[in-house]
Formats: structure tokens, C-alpha cells, sequence
């Protein structure tokens, strides 16, 4: 199985958030606070990916209303 190469920093820089911990519960508090802060990032980028995804599917709608309004100008220009 591979797995992807890690920058050793940030394996140190957990090992001495956790081992600055008088005890095991604070640990695992910490680390229940970090996944909740996570998990509502993770929310808040997923809505965001919605709403980007209706507006350029709305700006596809309005480019193709566009390209047709313009034909039938070019249509009307050209009876007149």
C-alpha cells in the first residue's frame, strides 16, 4: 500500500503538542477539538463548492441564452 510522503514537521509538532499534556484526556479533548474545527471547515468549504456550482451552471445557462439572442439579432439585421 503506499502512502504519501509526510513532512517530518508536522509528525514532531504533534508528538510535542501531545506529550505537553498532563494527561491523557486533555489529549484526547485536543484532539476532539481539532477534528470539530476540521469537520466545520470541511462543511464550509463543501457549501461553498455548492453555491460555485450552481453559479457556473447559471453563467453556462446565461452564455447559451446569450449565444441565442445574439443569432437571432444577426437574424433580424439581416431581413431588415
Amino acid at each position: 500500500m503506499y502512502c504519501l510522503p509526510q513532512d517530518p514537521r508536522i509528525g514532531a509538532d504533534f508528538d510535542m503538542r501531545i506529550a505537553s499534556y498532563t494527561t491523557q484526556g486533555e489529549a484526547v479533548d485536543s484532539l476532539r477539538s481539532e477534528l470539530a474545527t476540521a469537520t466545520a471547515k470541511l462543511k464550509q468549504l463543501q457549501t461553498e463548492i455548492s453555491v460555485l456550482e450552481r453559479q457556473a451552471a447559471r453563467s453556462k445557462e446565461l452564455a447559451a441564452e446569450k449565444s441565442t439572442l445574439i443569432a437571432q439579432q444577426e437574424s433580424l439585421s439581416r431581413v431588415r
